[in-house]
């Protein structure tokens, strides 16, 4: 993982400057038109980081310089233990529509393995650790190079955009997690 760091400059308004970003070689040949970012839901349960449920959003020809689900952004389940993309779905509106392939591009999205992904979730996992005190964290990250950035990391996250593939709460400990620490 790289960090980079801030820039400020007193005299202005404060900045922080970093390369742009580019799409590691699978996902840019699902998507190129956006940056496409993986979800990883991870939660603290008991004293142990558990890594919740992830899903990897691409971007599409309706969502612009953005992989937004809610604005026609594809959403495919990652299992968790492989990176390998399960299932996808895009959202018409009103309706979810399983996928298999970019609907722009063509391009597969089911059994594609995301490059690193052990690595990733070593890392995420650390870093939660290390501040243990926030219960839940939503990790937008990007897949580039041979390494991963983190481009941001939510205290609240859209469930909608991870359950569309199905409820997250089969395991018995993230179960006691929701009950205990987020109020429904």
């Amino acid at each position: 993982m790289k960090i980079l760091n801030c820039i400020s400059d007193v005299n202005t308004k404060n900045y922080i400057i970093q390369p742009i970003l580019r799409n590691h070689e699978y996902s840019k040949n699902i998507y190129d038109g956006c940056l496409n970012t993986i979800r990883v839901l991870t939660c603290v349960s008991g004293e142990v980081v558990k890594v919740v449920a992830s899903v990897h959003r691409f971007g599409s020809a309706t969502t612009g310089s953005v992989d937004n689900f809610s604005a026609g952004g594809i959403s495919a389940k990652v299992d968790l233990k492989t990176g390998e993309l399960l299932s996808a779905v895009q959202f018409d509106g009103k309706n979810r529509v399983g996928l298999t392939e970019h609907p722009d591009t063509g391009a597969t999205i089911v059994g594609v393995k995301v490059p690193n992904w052990e690595n990733a979730i070593a890392h995420l996992i650390s870093l939660h650790s290390q501040i243990s005190f926030v219960p839940y964290i939503g990790w937008d990250i990007a897949m580039v190079d041979d390494s991963f950035m983190i481009v941001e990391a939510n205290h609240v996250s859209d469930l909608d955009l991870i359950q569309c593939h199905g409820g997250i709460i089969g395991d018995s400990d993230i179960k006691e997690f929701y009950k205990r620490k987020i109020v429904l």
